[in-house]
């Protein structure tokens, strides 16, 4: 049982370790942001905001892909076809049948699909690839 659970562990660590730089990154811009809003340095409704408001939010609305991507190359599985699993699952069509309220049950050949935003959340990523 211990070995399952450091398998996991290995797993888990060995997938979000190389994305830690983004995630660095990520927080050094949002930080940024905030003291310009804050200490108002520059009109927030201004472009250079919005572009370095998208670069400090890009990272965790891609953030499954970026670890599809990991988790592929630590079990040498197809990093491609991960990149591929992890984009449809930020994809704005699929996000806007998340965001349905309309849809009761989603289906792909009839195993259920559950319509969440997938943004933001690495587990899924982890157990598909």
């Amino acid at each position: 049982m211990a070995e399952i659970v450091s398998l996991v562990l290995d797993y888990i660590s060995g997938s979000v370790v190389p994305v830690l730089p983004a995630l660095i990154a990520t927080g050094l811009l949002s930080g940024l942001n905030v003291a310009i809003s804050t200490f108002h340095w520059m009109d927030t409704a201004s472009s250079t905001y919005q572009i370095l408001n998208l670069a400090a939010n890009i990272t965790l609305y891609y953030f499954p892909v970026l670890i599809a991507f990991s988790a592929a190359k630590k079990i040498n599985a197809n990093q491609w076809i991960s990149v591929i699993i992890g984009l449809f699952l930020v994809h704005p069509t699929f996000l806007g049948w998340a965001a349905d309220a309309s849809i009761e049950s989603f289906t792909f050949f009839g195993i259920p699909v559950k319509l969440m935003t997938y943004t933001n959340n690495i587990f899924p990523m982890l157990i598909s690839v």
